[in-house]
């Protein structure tokens, strides 16, 4: 977002959005830890919000208009706040 010169108002969204997703693969590497092998419902979600991220993070600030990205970045968020619900934390 800091790339946008029209994005940077919304950095704070960045943040979360970046903060919920390491905190995301984090839940994740503690799961592997344990003996069982995570659900696979559980490596579903959090690895279609990591696809999510990564298609946001594949996209060009100069090609794609702003509020696009915006709009992308806000589902991203949303889909990472349904994530945590899902899966309790």
């Amino acid at each position: 977002m800091e790339k946008a010169t029209s994005l940077r108002g919304e950095s704070m969204l960045g943040f979360q959005v970046d903060s919920k997703l390491a905190r995301l693969v984090t839940h994740w590497d503690t799961l592997c830890t344990k003996d069982n092998a995570p659900p696979q419902e559980t490596y579903n979600i959090i690895s279609g919000n990591l696809d999510l991220a990564r298609q946001i993070v594949n996209k060009t600030p100069g090609r794609t208009p702003p509020q696009e990205l915006l709009k992308l970045i806000k589902e991203l968020n949303q889909s990472l706040d349904k994530a945590y619900g899902q899966l309790g934390l």
